[in-house]
């Protein structure tokens, strides 16, 4: 029917003249990251997660001195950039604290519009849990920021050493489903062993 389709179209045209503006600005930001003179062209892991989870603990532990701070061009946050070779490849791993510490939905757009742009730069994205504070918000965030990127996922749970007696079971049927790695970040062979098993298990490999 023509003007079914006539309608459609017009949906459509009113629809992007809408968000264009929007559109326009994410395709600057990521232009802009892309050029950003501490990011590398080479496979990278952003690291998320709630505050205090462990991540610029695991960050440092697995990369050592070689950690970068960064302005972030969008927001007032910094951003850790450091690297690690596995195998004669060279990876990036950014830590982006303060980005991740509300969940989605009271965010606001300058927020919103950074870790859009940091998932344009992640290969994978490191999840890191902390299982001593409120699980449930942390698996809320990690369930919204898996429906809304395309990029691929690895769950680790820090602190795992903390749990005595049952804690540990209990929380492992808690998680459900979810497969997660175990580490303790203030360990460095637990950090290098995930940093591993990412390698080895998802697509950076074939990068």
């Amino acid at each position: 029917d023509p003007s079914i389709s006539k309608e459609f179209m017009g949906r459509v045209s009113s629809l992007l003249k809408k968000i264009s503006s929007d559109l326009d600005e994410l395709i600057d930001i990521k232009l802009t990251l892309k050029t950003f003179p501490s990011i590398e062209g080479t496979p990278t892991i952003v690291i998320a997660g709630y505050p205090n989870v462990g991540k610029s603990t695991f960050m440092g532990n697995l990369t050592g001195s070689g950690v970068k701070i960064a302005s972030y061009p969008f927001t007032t946050t910094d951003i850790m950039i450091g690297h690690k070779t596995f195998r004669h490849q060279r990876y990036q791993i950014i830590d982006s604290p303060g980005l991740l510490d509300r969940e989605m939905d009271e965010r606001n757009r300058i927020e919103l519009q950074a870790i859009l742009a940091m998932d344009e730069l992640a290969d994978v994205i490191l999840f890191i849990v902390d299982p001593t504070t409120d699980i449930r918000k942390q698996l809320n965030l990690l369930e919204e920021m898996r429906g809304k990127f395309e990029t691929e996922f690895v769950v680790a749970v820090n602190k795992i050493d903390l749990l005595v007696g049952g804690e540990l079971e209990e929380f492992r049927e808690g998680m459900g489903d979810i497969r997660f790695l175990e580490m303790s970040a203030i360990n460095k062979e637990d950090c290098t062993g995930v940093f591993n098993k990412i390698i080895t298990d998802t697509m950076l490999t074939a990068l």
